[in-house]
């Protein structure tokens, strides 16, 4: 069993920056954009909805500190807004805007545009062999619970 968790941890670890290299840093990020760290800040909230900044940083994996100046810069780029909690006036939320929405799906189509000429190197076969391993990583590390 050690064998065997210390192979998958080795695998694990071994992904990260691959995906770095190959996916994350060619998109390309101009100074009047936002930096991959904020794209993903959007992402993380167009798919929790409107969040404190503990759950925002505790799923993007940043410190409040750090995430706080992010926010700020997607506050004055009217990307997210933040409003009081309804059911407690103490909890500030931070939720996107309609701005952020169409940021999003633009920045999707730029993201693919620029990532599509790298997959065509792919066979079919490996495609489907990539998004099937993918799916099945993505479901297996949500369990991941490492506090």
């Amino acid at each position: 069993m050690d064998k065997t968790v210390n192979a998958a941890i080795s695998s694990v670890m071994s992904i990260y920056p691959l995906i770095k290299k190959n996916v994350i840093q060619p998109m390309k990020v101009n100074s009047e954009d936002i930096n991959p760290t904020q794209i993903f800040i959007l992402i993380t909230l167009k798919g929790l909805g409107a969040s404190t900044m503990s759950k925002i940083a505790e799923e993007v994996a940043v410190s409040n500190q750090q995430l706080t100046k992010l926010v700020d810069e997607l506050v004055e780029k009217r990307l997210v807004a933040r409003q009081k909690d309804p059911d407690n006036r103490r909890l500030v939320l931070i939720d996107l805007t309609e701005k952020a929405d169409n940021y999003l799906t633009t920045k999707q189509h730029e993201i693919f545009g620029e990532l599509i000429p790298a997959f065509e190197n792919f066979s079919n076969e490996e495609l489907v062999s990539l998004a099937r391993s993918s799916y099945e990583i993505l479901n297996i590390l949500q369990k991941l619970d490492v506090e």
